[in-house]
């Protein structure tokens, strides 16, 4: 049985947003055709380079919302839309089709989300068993680096730290030197995986964990983390507040 998932929605509705947007700027393209003057060759250069540039940002967009689309029906559309065609399709048939591409998004987003669990469960399970490696009652597999010293982080403790978080495959989603860090804040305002692993360590101390998707952002994807996954993070502490 397939369920509608909030993420399924959220698709749908970033589909309709992003469409909105498209038939908007078709709207401009056709008033430009009908009320502008014929492009100087500078001109008709610019036109396509745009073009080139805006073609590319909602492909882009399509890719980065996890869309599923089918690129040259899509541009043969555009280009009946720009023409002036008549429109493909009537309220029946985008209803239809609407709910028909939510049940197979749902199914493939079902399918991802399953692979990813069963192969973060494998990743925690073998890697607690490597040497120097330690796992808390909650789950996190951990090794510590470096012990540091007092004062320890609480949960309502404020800290300034660099790390790198990664996904079990090494893609690397977040690096706290590469956005200008150290970074600071406060750790009753983060994952729970971190607000726990951190009173792991002391000030100056360093921790390497990974965190199962229940401690970290569970079923709520993120911009490069997909739903479910496990977290790796090295995280040096450079002060307790």
């Amino acid at each position: 049985m397939i369920i509608r998932s909030t993420y399924t929605r959220i698709l749908i509705i970033r589909a309709i947003l992003v469409s909105a947007l498209v038939l908007g700027a078709l709207g401009a393209s056709n008033l430009m055709a009908q009320e502008t003057p014929a492009p100087t060759p500078e001109e008709a250069k610019t036109i396509q380079e745009f073009s080139t540039f805006f073609g590319y940002m909602f492909g882009e967009r399509f890719k980065s919302q996890g869309m599923i689309i089918d690129g040259d029906a899509f541009a043969a559309a555009f280009k009946a839309a720009l023409k002036g065609e008549p429109e493909p399709f009537n309220k029946d048939d985008l209803t239809r089709v609407q709910e028909a591409y939510s049940a197979y998004t749902n199914r493939v987003s079902q399918t991802k989300n399953e692979a990813t669990i069963k192969a973060g469960k494998e990743f925690l399970a073998a890697q607690e068993k490597k040497a120097d490696w330690k796992k808390t009652a909650s789950g996190i597999v951990y090794r510590i680096e470096k012990e540091g010293s007092e004062p320890r982080p609480t949960a309502s403790s404020t800290v300034k730290v660099q790390y790198v978080g990664s996904l079990i495959d090494g893609t690397v989603f977040n690096d706290s030197r590469e956005m200008g860090g150290p970074i600071e804040f406060p750790l009753n305002g983060v994952i729970p995986g971190w607000t726990e692993g951190l009173q792991l360590v002391g000030t100056g101390g360093i921790i390497d964990m990974y965190l199962p998707s229940e401690l970290a952002y569970g079923a709520q994807a993120q911009a490069k983390i997909p739903a479910h996954s496990v977290l790796h993070f090295r995280v040096e502490v450079l002060e307790v507040k």
